[in-house]
């Protein structure tokens, strides 16, 4: 199975094990995730703030342009056609039918060609109202090649998330698009392991800082109780044995280089970033157990300092944002960042 889908089934029972009010079986999150996707999308591109959704507010001419051109790419269970772009009768119905919000004047759309990477929604959260009817949405912007649901094991590992979170509020409607009308569709700042401050990780992260071999950085809280000590660093696996870290310091007595290193560490479908002004690498790579693998290595002429963060798919969720605040608080004194 490919771990976009394993992350995805993951993901649905969370959220099923999170809803309140209507019985969770009744839910089908996919049928709802396109024309989320979509609305994201369009929201996302028409200008340097995102745009707002509610009922209150008038959609935009640019987030209508957005939502139809792209939608000619869209999921075709959106039913949005070629036709749609010059009929503004139709645009006014479709729109009604999907959102809350007043329609500005409509006009045609002029198609053309561009190339756009896809925007959409990861769920984390939901919450049903007692009545079943209404229903909010939790989640956080992606950007990759496609919804994560049809990625492939390698394009998964190229995802960039966004800094922004989405909250979205929807009302059953059966002549909506997946049976969900939008009500309100809204966006906030995603916090992002270089923003966030101590009360933001100190329930998940931990910090292991030795002065001896001279490095530091922050680790998952959940290794704490099983955290064992070395000499030459320190190291962890949860006791199911679903995730794993260490951290360690070893003489650079072949002078690698960090590009070097990082060669050593990668496979043709790794994910890397190399910063040469830090001297620092990071590679992410898919393990043939199926689990995710990401390795930090800071080089120096003396020196190598290796980090690793390896976590079974299920574990993603979490364990994605883990493994930033790793990567960015992975520091050797002697260099003074990380």
């Amino acid at each position: 199975m490919k771990h976009a889908m394993c992350r995805l089934a993951a993901l649905a029972l969370a959220l099923c094990l999170m809803l309140t009010g209507a019985a969770a079986e009744e839910m089908d999150y996919m049928s709802m995730m396109p024309l989320v996707d979509l609305t994201a999308s369009a929201a996302m591109r028409v200008g340097d703030v995102p745009e707002s959704i509610s009922g209150e507010k008038m959609l935009s001419p640019a987030f209508v342009h957005n939502f139809f051109l792209l939608g000619q790419t869209a999921d075709a269970s959106l039913g949005i056609t070629p036709d749609m772009m010059a009929d503004t009768a139709a645009q006014e119905a479709y729109l009604k039918n999907a959102f809350s919000a007043p329609l500005p004047p409509l006009e045609g759309i002029i198609a053309f060609a561009e190339e756009n990477e896809y925007i959409g929604v990861q769920l984390m959260a939901s919450s049903m109202s007692e009545t079943g009817d209404k229903l909010t949405l939790y989640g956080d912007l992606y950007l990759a090649q496609g919804p994560i649901s049809t990625l492939t094991e390698e394009a998964y590992l190229q995802i960039a998330w966004l800094s922004h979170r989405a909250v979205i509020e929807l009302h059953r409607d059966a002549a909506a698009p997946g049976g969900w009308k939008i009500n309100t569709f809204a966006f906030e700042p995603a916090i992002m392991p270089e923003d966030a401050g101590p009360d933001a990780t100190e329930e998940t992260m931990a910090e292991y800082v030795n002065a001896e071999l001279g490095f530091s950085l922050q680790y998952p809280a959940v290794f704490t109780e099983v955290l064992q000590e070395k000499a030459d660093g320190v190291s962890a696996v949860l006791a199911d044995g679903s995730a794993s870290f260490y951290a360690r310091r070893r003489a650079n007595e072949g002078g690698d280089t960090l590009q070097s290193c990082v060669d050593a560490l990668s496979t043709p479908d790794a994910a890397v970033v190399i910063n040469d002004v830090s001297q620092t690498g990071r590679v992410m790579t898919l393990q043939p157990d199926g689990k995710i693998k990401v390795d930090l290595v800071i080089v120096t002429g003396s020196w190598i300092y290796e980090a690793q963060l390896c976590y079974a798919p299920e574990l993603a969720d979490t364990f994605a944002r883990y493994s930033d605040f790793m990567t960015n608080s992975f520091m050797a004194d002697e260099l003074g960042i990380g």
